[in-house]
């Protein structure tokens, strides 16, 4: 079933249609390897607070002590990934997420024992907070290495939303 909408798309971007511009970004150099690096370097961000809730709730029965654990952790993130990017831009990738994570596998260890060992709820606020702050933010990350490598506007605006 062709309709007008897309003949009018297959004459746009020909062949392969509107997803041509974005096959294009994936042959810039280096694009696969930091691309998937970024995807895997993500998942933490989307279960980070999700798993301090689980773990807390679980572990004391206190669903509020989880949701503000959580909710701490957040906010140390809000807090200190704009600084610990300007670093980054600063002094280089490198140098600045390898401290960043091992800092983030230390503080959340901590978080795990704290729950487990059933210490005071304001070491699992400190930890989940630390957790937080040092959590590497990827994206900036990948959208400075697409700025860097793509050099038209148009395939930097794809580059980023794919990143």
């Amino acid at each position: 079933m062709t309709g007008a909408g897309q003949a009018g798309t297959r004459e746009r971007y020909g062949r392969r249609g509107f997803l041509a511009p974005y096959a294009a970004i994936v042959n810039v150099r280096g694009a696969r390897r930091f691309s998937a690096a970024a995807l895997i370097g993500r998942m933490p961000m989307a279960t980070y607070g999700l798993g301090t809730v689980l773990l807390i709730a679980e572990v004391t029965g206190r669903f509020a002590l989880a949701g503000s654990v959580s909710a701490a952790g957040s906010l140390g993130g809000t807090a200190c990934s704009p600084r610990f990017g300007r670093l980054a831009d600063t002094h280089g990738q490198r140098r600045v997420l390898l401290p960043l994570v091992a800092g983030f596998a230390a503080s959340v260890a901590g978080l795990v024992a704290a729950a487990q060992l059933d210490a005071p709820d304001w070491t699992l606020f400190l930890a989940g907070i630390a957790g937080g702050a040092t959590m590497p933010a990827l994206g900036p990350m990948v959208r400075a290495r697409w700025s860097a490598r793509s050099s038209p506007p148009a395939a930097r605006s794809r580059a980023h939303w794919s990143a």
